[in-house]
């Protein structure tokens, strides 16, 4: 048994329960209560009542047969005294969100929300825009009760340096309500935070060349050059180490979100590139070919930023 009346939660529940679009089961008992004249009733499907509504000596008294939600959200039934009765909900109150924890690719977003006696699911919409396109399920959803309730949501996979538009959605049984658009800028890479400081736009193309050194900015980020200034010849350098073609460097300090690699190739234009090992450990890169009958070896050094 899930529930037992005891007249003061209501007594006589005779007719059926309807279930409603939040999950819940609604039903009316025709007598008990306050007023012992019948009751109007919410039960999860564990079990737990909540009384929305005690009946007392009117027309609409002594609720009779099985309730019914109507297109307008709202709950009919009727009376043994002749008499149609309705119970309106009341729209979830949501605040404007907040963030908190913003890192270059995450965030959370926090936004307070009152279900107002009828249990709200919450998600946040999120995006590029005021159009959003994504949306994530808050925690905890759904929120219940009369109280102000906080709901959050942690955001992956973000662009760093960059302005995301998010709101609230809380949903019950009187329909859907958003909370005001808001925004937050990830914080910007440690590419960026270069770009910014060397060149002045943190935006600035990852494949410009304002020195004209034939380096590009990524290539010059990687290896701590400065993009204003022609450093070609401050690349690592290759060296033979017995009987390897070896090109050893240090990851410059402070240079983060980088993948170095390496291809090889016997000869410069053509042919087939072959990717190298890095062989090296922590911050050194280590990039070596064995030699051999060879009798010449180009190396062509590889960044990536994700």
């Amino acid at each position: 048994m899930l529930v037992s009346f005891n007249i003061t939660n209501g007594g006589y529940p005779n007719a059926g329960l309807v279930e409603g679009s939040d999950g819940n089961f609604y039903g009316a008992t025709s007598g008990g209560g306050v007023s012992a004249c019948g009751t109007v009733f919410k039960m999860t499907p564990i079990g737990v009542l909540t009384t929305l509504y005690s009946f007392g000596g009117t027309t609409s008294a002594y609720p009779h047969g099985t309730p019914a939600f109507g297109s307008d959200g709202k709950l009919y039934g009727t009376s043994q005294q002749m008499a149609i009765w309705r119970i309106s909900f009341t729209l979830p109150t949501v605040m404007t969100g907040a963030t908190s924890e913003v890192t270059v690719s995450s965030v959370t977003l926090t936004s307070t929300v009152n279900a107002n006696d009828s249990d709200a699911t919450v998600s946040f919409q999120f995006g590029l825009t005021n159009s959003y396109g994504n949306t994530v399920a808050g925690t905890p959803s759904p929120v219940t009760g009369n109280s102000a309730a906080t709901v959050s949501a942690a955001l992956t996979g973000l662009q760093p340096g960059t302005l995301y538009h998010f709101r609230t959605v809380a949903t019950n049984l009187a329909g859907s309500i958003q909370s005001n658009d808001a925004t937050f800028v990830t914080a910007l890479s440690s590419l960026q935070q270069w770009k910014l400081a060397q060149l002045g736009d943190a935006n600035a193309s990852d494949l410009a060349d304002p020195d004209h050194d034939g380096l590009v900015n990524l290539v010059e980020f990687a290896y701590g050059l400065d993009p204003t200034s022609s450093g070609s010849l401050q690349l690592p350098q290759p060296q033979v180490v017995g009987d390897a073609f070896t090109l050893t460097f240090a990851q410059p300090v402070g240079i983060t979100g980088i993948t170095y690699g390496a291809e090889w190739n016997s000869v410069l234009s053509g042919g087939s590139w072959q990717p190298v090992a890095d062989t090296g450990t922590g911050s050194t890169h280590t990039f070596s070919v064995a030699k051999g009958s060879l009798s010449q070896i180009f190396m062509r050094l590889i960044v990536t930023s994700p």
